[in-house]
């Protein structure tokens, strides 16, 4: 759950979209959106729900395309705990079509695995994408 900072950042889930004046990830919170708030939300997505930290592979895919018709791909990326405790990484994915006819959303999510590490340990969290899920 994200907590947004203001009522003017409601509906904080809604899908965002191209405006042609797009904000840099870095300049968006000293020149963002909101003429009188910051733009990041108050407490985002995940924070403050584990007592260590993860490092995340590269994604890896087994082929570069997949067949429209009943093909599938699966995309994985490792997990390590680099922590001293155990925890749980809920590892999200998430698709952007940089090329669409159609207006899409910038970031559409796709799929979460979640893994439950022990300290010093990597899991695989491997999802599996479908022509439906990249149809408009």
């Amino acid at each position: 759950m994200t907590f947004p900072r203001s009522l003017g950042h409601l509906p904080s889930s809604s899908p965002a979209r191209l405006t042609g004046r797009s904000v840099a990830a870095a300049d968006d919170c000293v020149t963002g959106r909101y003429l009188d708030a910051l733009v990041v939300p108050r407490l985002p997505f995940g924070s403050g729900l584990t007592y260590t930290t993860f490092g995340y592979g590269p994604l890896r895919l087994p082929a570069p395309e997949m067949s429209l018709h009943g093909g599938s791909i699966r995309v994985s990326m490792d997990v390590a705990n680099a922590g001293n405790h155990p925890g749980r990484a809920v590892v999200q994915l998430y698709l952007r079509d940089a090329v669409a006819d159609l207006r899409r959303p910038l970031l559409e999510f796709a799929d979460r695995v979640s893994l439950v590490l022990d300290a010093g340990a990597i899991g695989t969290a491997t999802s599996t994408l479908t022509p439906e899920q990249l149809s408009c």
